[in-house]
C-alpha cells in the first residue's frame, strides 16, 4: 500500500508515449487518506501542539464567544494515524478486494478523447500500466481490462497468421491429393485464394475490423471454401472438361450447401456480443465470396485452361503433319 502513490504517479506521468498522454488520472484508496503515514505524523504533532498552547489560562482570558469557537475548534483527544480499514465501507468497497485486502485496487481515468475500441489505443495503455518500475527499480505487475486485451491481441497478431498459413497449408495437401492433379489442384486454389481476397478485401472497404474471436473466420474459411470449387472442378474432370454441364449438374447443390452455412453463420450477426456479430459478417461473407469463386470464377478459370490445353494440342498436330510437295 506504501508503493500505491509512487505507482500512481509513475502511472500518470506517461510522456515517455510519444503519440501523446492517454491517462487523465489515477485514483487510489490513498487519495481518501489525510496523507501518508509521514504526512499524518507530521500533522498530528502540529496538532499536538495547538493543543498545548490551548490551556485553560489562554481559553479563559478569551472573550465568551471567542472561547467558545476556540473550544469548537480545539484538536480532540485520541487523534491517530488513519488507515484504509479506517475509512467507511461504502468508500472502502470500491478498492476492497473479496478476501479483505483493501489497497491493490486502483482506478486509472483515461482522457475523454481516447477511443477504448481502438486496439492501438489498447496496446499504449497496456504499455503505460504494465509492469511499471519505480523509481528506487521495483517493477510493478498490473492487471486491468486494457492488459488483458492487450495480451490478447498480442497473442492474435503473432498466432493468427501462423494458424492461418497452417491451415492453407493442410488444404493444399488435402486438395493436391483429392485432385491427383497438379492443374487441377491449382484451379481449386486459386478460385479458394480469389474467394479469400474478395472477403478480406470486403472488409476492409467496409471497415470491418480483425479482432481475438473473429480472426479465426479465415481458417475455417479456407477449410470450408475449398469444397465448393473442388465439387465442380471434379465433376468437370468426370464430365470429360465439360465445364458448362458441371455446374448445371452440381451448382444448386453448392448453392444449397453454403446457404445452410450462411443461415447459421447469419445467426451469429444477431448476437449481443459484438465481436460475435462482426464474426457472423465476415464468415457470411467468406462464404458468399468464396460460393462466387466456385461457380463464376472457376468455370471460367477452367474454360480458359481447357481453350489454351485445345489450342497447343492443335497446334502441335498442325506442326506434325508435312504440308503436300508442290506441283511445280
Amino acid at each position: 500500500m506504501r508503493r500505491f502513490p509512487e505507482l500512481a504517479l509513475a502511472i500518470a506521468n506517461d510522456e515517455a508515449d510519444p503519440q501523446g498522454r492517454l491517462i487523465a488520472d489515477v485514483a487510489t484508496v490513498s487519495d481518501l487518506l489525510p496523507g501518508t503515514p509521514e504526512e499524518q505524523e507530521a500533522k498530528l504533532a502540529v496538532l499536538d501542539r495547538i493543543r498545548d498552547r490551548l490551556t485553560p489560562a489562554v481559553t479563559d482570558s478569551l472573550p465568551w464567544d471567542e472561547r467558545e469557537r476556540v473550544d469548537e475548534l480545539r484538536p480532540p483527544d485520541g487523534l491517530r494515524v488513519l488507515g484504509p480499514k479506517d475509512l467507511p465501507p461504502l468508500l472502502r468497497r470500491r478498492f476492497e478486494e473479496n478476501d479483505g485486502r483493501v489497497g491493490t485496487v486502483f482506478y486509472v481515468k483515461y482522457r475523454n478523447d481516447v477511443m477504448l475500441s481502438d486496439g492501438h489505443n489498447l496496446l499504449r495503455i497496456a504499455k503505460a500500466t504494465d509492469n511499471v518500475r519505480l523509481p528506487d527499480g521495483v517493477v510493478v505487475q498490473t492487471a486491468s481490462r486494457a492488459t488483458i486485451f492487450a495480451e490478447m491481441l498480442r497473442s492474435m497478431e503473432r498466432d493468427g497468421s501462423r494458424a492461418s498459413l497452417v491451415s492453407l497449408g493442410a488444404v493444399a495437401l488435402v486438395v493436391v491429393a483429392a485432385t491427383r492433379n497438379l492443374r487441377g489442384a491449382l484451379a481449386v486454389l486459386a478460385a479458394l485464394l480469389m474467394g479469400v481476397t474478395w472477403m478480406v478485401g470486403g472488409a476492409a472497404w467496409f471497415g470491418e475490423k480483425l479482432n481475438y474471436v473473429n480472426f479465426v473466420t479465415l481458417p475455417i474459411t479456407f477449410g470450408i471454401g475449398c469444397e465448393y470449387p473442388f465439387n465442380v472442378y471434379d465433376r468437370s474432370r468426370l464430365l470429360g472438361g465439360d465445364v458448362s454441364a458441371a455446374v448445371r449438374r452440381v451448382g444448386g447443390a453448392v448453392v444449397l450447401c453454403s446457404y445452410t452455412t450462411v443461415v447459421g453463420y447469419g445467426a451469429l450477426i444477431f448476437a449481443d456480443f459484438q465481436a460475435l456479430q462482426s464474426f457472423g459478417r465476415l464468415a457470411v461473407s467468406g462464404e458468399i465470396a468464396c460460393l462466387t469463386g466456385a461457380v463464376l470464377f472457376l468455370p471460367s478459370l477452367l474454360h480458359l485452361i481447357g481453350r489454351r490445353k485445345a489450342y497447343s494440342s492443335t497446334e502441335v498436330v498442325a506442326k506434325a503433319v508435312p504440308r503436300p510437295a508442290s506441283s511445280d
